[in-house]
């Protein structure tokens, strides 16, 4: 297979679908390229009949043989990014997990996700609620996958709220 050469498969299970060497995924229902969304760890996915696949994991699937039935799929580059066939391969948890700058990624880990304050908003754009993390909202019954689609723009509201990684500044207009 030569760089530049886009080649496409079927995806498993889902019959009208096509994902590439490089990364991308093809609807045939809508004629065009998937959009992708990162998830809350910043790893590319799609949605296939309403059901989020992560992109690295469909490329594994139709282009990489796993004759040893490993369970993961590690990015060689740690670029969660990456999702070309040439940067992954199947492998253990305990490899992927020990593979590469462990302590980097761990400390990024934990400085990106403990300084993710949720800001909660009513539908006027009023402050409700400010959680210390998605998952403190999970805890009280807000679905955090759910919140965090709407800190990402992908959904205007949920449950009736705005949320939001950033407090807003809310101007109000006197009239003189």
């Amino acid at each position: 297979m030569t760089r530049s050469e886009e080649q496409w498969r079927k995806i498993k299970d889902h019959p009208h679908y096509l994902v590439s060497n490089k990364g991308n995924v093809y609807s045939e229902y809508k004629g065009g390229l998937l959009k992708q969304m990162k998830d809350a760890y910043g790893y590319s996915q799609v949605n296939l009949n309403r059901r989020s696949k992560k992109v690295h994991r469909l490329v594994a699937e139709a282009f990489i043989p796993n004759p040893d039935k490993l369970p993961e799929v590690n990015h060689k580059d740690e670029d969660k990014n990456n999702n070309q066939v040439d940067n992954l391969e199947w492998c253990t948890s305990k490899y992927n997990m020990n593979y590469g700058d462990v302590e980097k990624r761990s400390i990024l880990s934990q400085q990106s996700h403990s300084t993710w304050k949720i800001y909660q908003y009513d539908l006027n754009g009023n402050l409700v609620k400010v959680w210390n993390s998605a998952r403190e909202a999970d805890r009280h019954g807000f679905n955090r996958r759910s919140v965090y689609r709407c800190c990402d723009g992908e959904i205007k509201s949920f449950k009736g709220y705005i949320w939001s990684r950033q407090k807003k500044v809310i101007v109000c207009q006197t009239s003189n």
